[in-house]
């Protein structure tokens, strides 16, 4: 039973959890978990898309559930698939999300508390909904709380250009608003149609919008990777199973900002590795099945300890 679909993206970057189990610690929909399916989940259950028919983005639609019935049972948390597909074996099929990282065990825990007391999806603060749809930026007032994590870093970003978002949907392209007012988006080219120059040449012209963007299973090769170093903004970046090499990986200096790098399957060597010092900011880098050595991994490490390099399944 597939109630969700792919989700991209790791929140616990992004989200600080405290420690499960904590005493006072209480999980709320507003505070924890609405920002946990705005960005694991909303890219396949949101406004533009709902696989099964399930929309997780507002009350009201996980309340109604999805074409296999509620997703939510109050109180029962293991009567839940909301929180019961995600913790199946890794290599179950209904095991959610489907594709990228399993949530971890404080993730899960958390929809598990939340769900055992009551599910309650609390209103919203009504000042928080007073921002205009077409507002060009975000104006957060000082001193007040942002609606989720990508908030207060899309202060002053120009929100995208609607027709170049709805041309990239048109192609088959994902485009998910991170964002409150969508100035930060998270692209997901994988599974889009058309040539990929021209999809190049719509993410050239919304660049400073982009902080995630998966390219997985393109056809993107390093030439193509001259167009993804003007994303100057992008911190997590999906290039599995693609034609990049070294010389791709090497014009990705300008991309300072990277905190997430897969190039699982690709052509990058030791080499490749090494351009990577400069990313001081890098957290998870994972090269499965690359022509990366033991070797070249330990040298990367020794310059980035605090660098989390995933090399087998």
């Amino acid at each position: 039973m597939r109630l969700f679909g792919s989700c991209i993206a790791a929140v616990a970057l992004i989200v600080g959890w405290s420690p499960v189990g904590a005493a006072a610690d209480t999980v709320t929909y507003i505070d924890t978990i609405k920002p946990l399916l705005a960005l694991r989940c909303c890219s396949c259950h949101g406004a533009s898309k709902q696989k099964g028919g399930l929309r997780l983005d507002a009350p009201e639609w996980i309340t109604k559930g999805g074409k296999n019935g509620a997703v939510v049972v109050p109180g029962k948390p293991e009567d839940s698939p909301l929180y019961a597909l995600t913790i199946l074996p890794m290599d179950d099929l209904d095991v959610m999300p489907q594709k990228g990282e399993l949530l971890t065990k404080e993730q899960t825990d958390r929809i598990a508390q939340w769900i055992r007391d009551g599910a309650v999806m609390e209103i919203e603060k009504v000042e928080e909904k007073k921002a205009p749809a077409a507002a060009a930026t975000v104006a957060t007032a000082a001193g007040a709380k942002p609606v989720n994590a990508f908030d207060a870093i899309a202060i002053g970003i120009p929100a995208p250009d609607p027709s170049v978002v709805k041309a990239m949907e048109a192609m088959g392209i994902v485009v998910t608003g991170l964002s409150t007012n969508r100035a930060l988006l998270d692209v997901t080219v994988s599974h889009s149609h058309g040539e990929t120059a021209d999809k190049l040449r719509l993410l050239d012209r919304i660049a400073p919008n982009i902080l995630w963007l998966d390219l997985r299973g393109t056809t993107v090769g390093d030439v193509q990777m001259k167009s993804i170093a003007k994303l100057g903004n992008l911190t997590r970046l999906h290039l599995e199973r693609t034609a990049v090499g070294d010389a791709g990986i090497a014009q990705l200096t300008s991309c300072t900002r990277l905190e997430y790098l897969n190039v699982y399957g690709t052509k990058v060597t030791d080499a490749g590795l090494q351009a990577l010092a400069v990313f001081k900011g890098l957290k998870q880098l994972y090269v499965w099945q690359t022509a990366v050595t033991p070797e070249g991994i330990a040298a990367l490490q020794k310059s980035m300890p605090g660098l989390e390099i995933v090399a087998g399944p």
